[in-house]
């Protein structure tokens, strides 16, 4: 798993306040890179700061709620309520409760608002910036991260013993969607699975470990144990064949609940499930 961990890592950027105290004075042109603006409410419980030259946000913590208000040239455009917020200030976890970065690039910081934190994850909502002063409220993301240079950026969480990494991409109405999830099935292989922008499975898929989870790999072959039955891959609790030992396996995707595999083998390219322990990796 020491691999997996190496891609579960905290917020990569993390420019100074006086940075960016001179990007905002060098116009709208600074708002075009991608510096992550991050703050803390500590004991304040209001906050503003810019997210371009003529637009600002403003933070608000009452009884537990975070209130955001956001204006154009002085003119309230949008008013939201995160709800109450969940964020243990107690623990140090080194990571900031808002940020703010253009990931549209269309030259206004998005924000990213903490509304819960747990044991490893933790919670953002996102506000977008949409066209014609509009903004998009209530998708969440947990443990953002950002790559300069980089369209879109990553997510993370681990639900149990079970990690995953996700991909937003950012779509043509400029609202980041998942594009890419990949969640690790059993040591170094991952199931990956691509959506479209509603959400929409497109393809799964058994990978190995890549740093980028855009990569694209070949697929994961392996070999079955001596005697493993194979399932009908239509029905899980019917028995269709029994394998040789080291019979070559390419490996499909995995079940709802990690125990199965679904597999190609033989000469006719047959496929059927195979329980995970039954399978050697190459």
């Amino acid at each position: 798993m020491g691999r997996i961990a190496d891609n579960y890592r905290a917020i990569r950027l993390r420019p100074l306040m006086f940075a960016f105290a001179i990007a905002f004075a060098s116009g709208q042109a600074a708002f075009a890179d991608c510096e992550v603006l991050e703050r803390n409410f500590d004991k304040k419980s209001e906050q503003t700061f810019a997210l371009s030259p003529t637009t600002e946000a403003t933070l608000l913590q009452m009884e537990g709620d975070d209130l955001v208000y956001i204006s154009e040239a002085g003119k309230t455009v949008f008013s939201g309520d995160f709800g109450e917020v969940e964020w243990n200030l107690s623990r140090d976890t080194g990571l900031p409760q808002v940020l703010a970065v253009d990931v549209n690039d269309d030259g206004i910081r998005d924000l990213f608002v903490g509304v819960g934190q747990g044991m490893v994850s933790n919670y953002y909502q996102m506000l977008i910036s949409q066209p014609n002063g509009q903004w998009k409220q209530g998708i969440e993301v947990s443990n953002p991260e950002f790559s300069c240079g980089e369209p879109g950026f990553t997510g993370w969480y681990r639900s149990g013993p079970r990690g995953t990494d996700e991909y937003w991409a950012i779509g043509e109405d400029g609202i980041p969607y998942v594009q890419i999830s990949r969640t690790v099935v059993d040591d170094h292989i991952f199931q990956r699975v691509d959506y479209d922008a509603q959400g929409k499975v497109i393809a799964r898929a058994i990978v190995p470990y890549t740093k980028d989870i855009r990569t694209e790999t070949p697929p994961v072959t392996a070999k079955a144990v001596e005697g493993a039955s194979v399932y009908s891959p239509d029905d899980m609790q019917t028995e269709i064949s029994k394998l040789a030992a080291d019979t070559p396996l390419i490996l499909l995707e995995v079940d709802d609940t990690y125990s199965l595999m679904l597999v190609e083998f033989g000469p006719d390219k047959k496929r059927g499930w195979v329980v995970i322990e039954d399978i050697a990796y190459e």
